[in-house]
């Protein structure tokens, strides 16, 4: 997310909400080119079935406990609750929740976040954040989420925070990296879970210190017995098409992601497998990113919240 001061009469910081995610990591590499030439790589694979996490109670102190030593946690801290998440904020600047379900968990620390855009501090390598990031990673991450002995916590790809002064003409006086920020996803026996419904993102600072975590990992069990088949990469690409076509993508538009795995939305109950493919495409002057979500089983389990399946069933794309 990119941050402005205006350099006026008032100085004052200007919010632009948008990350540039600017590499991705080995893993993310081996997954887009894995699936461009066969797809999901498998004939055939399970479903997974969401299981509820266990509250937020105690996974909050469970966080707390965890991070202590990774993190600065320091000052007076305050407990409050709403209906679905509890936290603890400090009057130093940092906080931490936990959604209701027990399968979200934040941590911030502000005023690590706000750094001094004359630091003008360079991005940091990805080797070099991803050893910094490790041990959180590794230790109170891991620790809270309980890794079943078939996923794995990969790497993926880097997205930066920036902070910058402007003055009045526009012109760009200073820029620094305020928060380095790397996202991790999980593979289960191998296979990638994409998607908002799993990821783990830590961000750390030009100077090592540990500034965010966000934590959003519901609990995946492999459903015993549901092996499904999959299709092949061109019956993926041709069921990419007919969806690209239904949600008004131009045929003209170019193709920026295709990433095959399972696709978690962190709203159905139960996961399987697909592919996730991203245009961009301009439209009336104006510069359009769209998403379609294909689905990889031949015969796909009906889901209310993916779209494109009820696409399927109404005469879309076939079973390849």
């Amino acid at each position: 997310m990119r941050r402005f001061m205006l350099a006026a009469v008032v100085l004052a910081f200007v919010s632009v909400p948008s990350l540039t995610f600017a590499e991705g990591a080995p893993q993310r590499d081996s997954v887009r080119a894995s699936s461009e030439q066969a797809g999901l790589g498998r004939s055939a694979l399970p479903l997974l079935k969401r299981r509820a996490g266990p509250g937020n109670e105690s996974r909050l102190q469970a966080w707390q406990d965890g991070l202590d030593g990774f993190a600065h946690l320091s000052g007076k801290a305050q407990q409050r609750a709403g209906d679905d998440w509890i936290s603890i904020a400090s009057d130093t600047g940092w906080f931490l929740s936990v959604a209701a379900r027990g399968d979200h968990f934040d941590y911030l620390n502000d005023a690590l976040a706000n750094a001094s855009v004359w630091d003008e501090a360079p991005p940091t390598p990805l080797d070099a954040l991803i050893s910094q990031a490790a041990d959180v990673a590794e230790g109170p991450v891991a620790g809270l989420l309980g890794y079943s002995p078939r996923e794995k916590l990969v790497p993926f790809q880097v997205s930066r925070e920036m902070l910058g002064l402007r003055g009045n003409d526009g012109k760009l006086l200073a820029e620094t990296v305020a928060v380095n920020i790397l996202e991790y996803i999980r593979l289960i026996d191998g296979v990638p879970v994409l998607g908002r419904g799993s990821r783990v993102r830590i961000g750390v600072s030009p100077q090592g210190e540990l500034v965010s975590v966000d934590v959003t990992w519901s609990r995946l069990d492999v459903v015993k017995g549901s092996q499904r088949e999959v299709v092949s990469v061109g019956a993926l690409l041709e069921r990419q098409a007919q969806l690209a076509a239904a949600h008004g993508i131009p045929a003209t538009a170019t193709r920026t992601k295709f990433e095959c795995g399972y696709l978690d939305n962190g709203q159905s109950s139960v996961v399987q497998p697909g592919c996730q493919a991203a245009f961009k495409y301009e439209n009336n002057g104006a510069t359009v990113v769209s998403e379609v979500w294909v689905p990889a089983m031949r015969t796909p389990v009906s889901d209310a919240t993916w779209p494109e399946l009820a696409r399927m069933r109404q005469g879309g794309p076939d079973d390849g």
